[in-house]
């Protein structure tokens, strides 16, 4: 078949958590700890404006050292007993976890047990209780329970009634957890208009809490997430529990590796929003200019990386320490300015351009697909020089006609939708170039504590 146009979103991010162990992550977002790590401990970063215990005055180095150790011990044994049974962990023995991780502050080591403190209390509610945990992983977080239920049907969906100004996480668990049950599809949220709201998807740092998903709304909106579960016999359930902040409530711990999710890549209000209004913690600054980081990793020597997106989608790479919550003295905005590849499925799209852009192109695919794929099945069978050479001359002739008919009936919708993004930029370029974003969560701070921290994540 003539591939006619590739599809993509500009930003559709796997978000995992992390730790003092190597992880392998999986396309749902999920992390497991697949081996230990030992090499010597290392505090602070130049970059990250971290303190090394060694400059908190004399024997500060030597307690935190001892105080690292506990809490990895406290850690090791957590996480074997949360991998050796589905029973509860013992509330006594993670809250002594919890109280080593508060005790580290903010050394590396403290950025990486206080994730996974959290973390671990999370799974905890869950084991303990699925009819409970709701309104306990509520009080965890700070956050408040826009609804809660347990699905049992192949084709679920929960639907929130959502505040402007308020963010939704949506949290799940099999109350029967197994190997083999799995929720599926799409398992996004839709809202209408769609740019009412800013999706979203982040890591829990435990595989078995799977990756949580959300939105933030930037008006009063019903949005509904729908999903597809499977799993053995008829006697499970998907137990979930959507916890709402308020923006400004927003808690570190859903923000740390956070990474905002685009249905259409190409709707130019939906894209600005995640910049006027940011998801709490998403803006970052890297070499002077505005970034969202929309991907975490580690090439697994040590060094964890972030994917970023610029005002105008383009992505780059850098590490943690090397992005920072606050604008820069001098900021820079010179960014090159062109529309991402857009949608080519129309069912992915979310204004009436972009949607007839895709359909154009689907139309279009349809019409000289199969003819471009009989000329080259003649190329292929051709038993002569003349019959290769016709078979040729039709292939040539077929793709331009068929770029006449791009050109004519599908440009001048992509020119409008094109038009709009860069009138859209433009716009944010100006924004930043006069009031740059001021990050209310310190969630760059964080992930360069993470990254400081002598721990690999391997990604798969």
């Amino acid at each position: 078949m003539l591939k006619l146009r590739s599809g993509g979103m500009a930003v559709l991010a796997m978000s995992v958590g992390c730790g003092n162990f190597q992880f392998e992550a999986h396309s749902n977002g999920m992390a497991r700890v697949i081996g230990a790590r030992n090499e010597p401990r290392q505090h602070g970063d130049q970059n990250s404006g971290l303190q090394s215990p060694a400059n908190q005055g004399p024997g500060a180095h030597a307690s935190s050292d001892s105080m690292a150790a506990t809490a990895g011990n406290q850690w090791r044994a957590l996480f074997n007993l949360v991998n050796a049974s589905d029973e509860p962990i013992p509330k006594e023995q993670l809250a002594a976890y919890a109280s080593a991780a508060q005790q580290l502050r903010d050394t590396p080591d403290g950025a990486f047990h206080r994730y996974f403190a959290t973390s671990m209390q999370l799974i905890n509610s869950w084991r303990i209780s699925s009819d409970a945990a709701p309104q306990e992983i509520a009080k965890l977080l700070g956050g408040n329970v826009a609804t809660q239920g347990k699905l049992a049907t192949k084709d679920s969906a929960v639907t929130v009634r959502a505040e402007a100004g308020h963010c939704y996480t949506l949290l799940t668990y099999f109350v029967k957890p197994s190997s083999t049950a799995k929720k599926t599809s799409e398992d996004n949220w839709h809202a209408s208009p769609s740019h009412a709201i800013q999706r979203f998807e982040t890591g829990l740092g435990l595989h078995q809490l799977g990756g949580a998903n959300g939105f933030c709304a930037s008006a009063n909106v019903a949005a509904t997430n729908k999903m597809t579960l499977s799993f053995p016999g008829s006697k499970n359930a998907l137990a979930y529990v959507v916890i709402d902040h308020a923006r400004t409530q927003f808690p570190l711990f859903l923000s740390t590796y956070l990474a905002p999710r685009v249905l259409d890549s190409c709707n130019a209000e939906e894209w600005a929003s995640l910049w006027t209004d940011p998801i709490p913690g998403t803006v970052g600054y890297f070499g002077g200019k505005p970034v969202l980081g929309i991907e975490f990793d580690s090439l697994g020597n040590g060094q964890h990386w972030m994917t970023y997106s610029d005002l105008s989608a383009a992505v780059g790479r850098t590490v943690y320490s090397e992005t920072n919550d606050h604008n820069p003295s001098k900021l820079h905005t010179d960014i090159e300015v062109s529309v991402p590849t857009c949608r080519t499925d129309p069912t992915h799209t979310t204004t009436s351009d972009t949607k007839s852009v895709a359909e154009c192109w689907a139309r279009l695919d349809r019409a000289f697909g199969p003819r471009y794929d009989a000329a080259e099945r003649a190329q292929r069978g051709a038993q002569t020089q003349g019959a290769y050479n016709a078979a040729i001359d039709r292939s040539v002739a077929i793709k331009r006609e068929h770029k006449s008919a791009l050109d004519s009936q599908c440009k001048p919708i992509f020119d409008r939708v094109q038009a709009r993004w860069e009138k859209s930029v433009h716009s944010l370029v100006d924004l930043y170039g006069e009031k740059p974003y001021v990050n209310s969560i310190p969630r760059y701070h964080e992930l360069a504590a993470i990254g400081a921290a002598p721990f690999t994540i391997q990604y798969r």
